[in-house]
């Protein structure tokens, strides 16, 4: 027990503040739309290409990043149709 009275690996929000948010670090977060959200790109990327057949990257400019450290992922990633 914690000097609270709380078993250990539980949380209570009546318990008042503690000194650590140790729950929190010990879970692992996991979106729940991210199999949604792969499954809809695989199907609309290769439709987009489809549709614009000559979309390609546009070198003149640079690839953004975002720079969030829990998120992967860009902030621009620029397209030119020819």
């Amino acid at each position: 027990m914690t000097p609270r009275g709380i078993p250990p690996r539980t949380a209570s929000i009546s318990s008042g503040p503690t000194r650590a948010i140790w729950p929190l670090a010990a879970v692992r977060i996991f979106c729940l739309g991210a199999p949604l959200a792969r499954a809809e790109a695989q199907v609309a990327i290769p439709f987009l290409f489809e549709r614009f057949a000559g979309l390609r990257l546009d070198t003149r400019q640079a690839i953004e990043h975002k720079h969030v450290p829990v998120f992967n992922g860009l902030r621009a990633l620029w397209v030119r149709a020819d």
